[in-house]
C-alpha cells in the first residue's frame, strides 16, 4: 500500500483532466492504496524566487493554499501530477505547482517521490505531448 498525492491542474472542474484523474483514483483505491485529491483551481501564487524558504525552515513566505499542499506532498510516496495540455505544455497552475516545491527542497534535490503524469489534450497530433513529457522528465 502507498500514499499517493494527485495534484490536478485544471481549471475545469469534472472536466477531461478530473475524469481521467478519477479513474485513476478509482483503480489505485481498488489496489488497496490510500489517495489524497488536490485540485489546484484554489488560490496558487506562483514562485517569487526570494530564496527565504531556504534560511526559513523550509517554510515559503507566500501564505496560500499551498500552505495546505505541503504537508501532503510530504507524507505521499508517489506523486501524480495531472493536467490538460496547455500551449503543448503543463498547465501555469500545475507550473505554480512544482515552482513552489523549491521550499522543500534541500542543496536544490528532493527526497525520492516515484511520479506519474496524466495529460488530456484536444489535439490528435503524435507531437502533441512532447515539450510536455520532455519537462516531467527533467522535473
Amino acid at each position: 500500500m502507498s500514499n499517493i498525492l494527485v495534484v490536478v491542474g485544471s481549471g475545469v472542474r469534472n472536466g477531461n483532466t478530473d475524469q481521467l484523474t478519477d479513474s485513476f483514483i478509482k483503480g489505485a483505491v481498488e489496489a488497496g492504496n490510500k489517495v489524497e485529491k488536490v485540485n489546484l483551481s484554489g488560490y496558487l501564487e506562483g514562485c517569487k524566487g526570494c530564496g527565504a524558504c531556504q534560511i526559513n525552515h523550509h517554510q515559503c513566505v507566500i501564505k496560500d493554499t499551498m500552505q495546505d499542499i505541503y504537508p501532503l506532498f510530504e507524507k505521499a510516496e508517489i506523486i501524480v501530477l495531472a493536467s490538460p495540455l496547455y500551449f503543448w505544455s503543463i498547465s501555469g497552475r500545475l507550473k505554480s505547482f512544482i515552482d513552489r516545491l523549491y521550499a522543500m527542497s534541500a542543496n536544490d534535490e528532493y527526497a525520492h517521490k516515484d511520479t506519474v503524469l496524466l495529460m488530456t489534450s484536444g489535439s490528435n497530433g503524435f507531437y502533441a505531448f512532447e515539450q510536455a513529457v520532455s519537462f516531467y522528465r527533467f522535473f
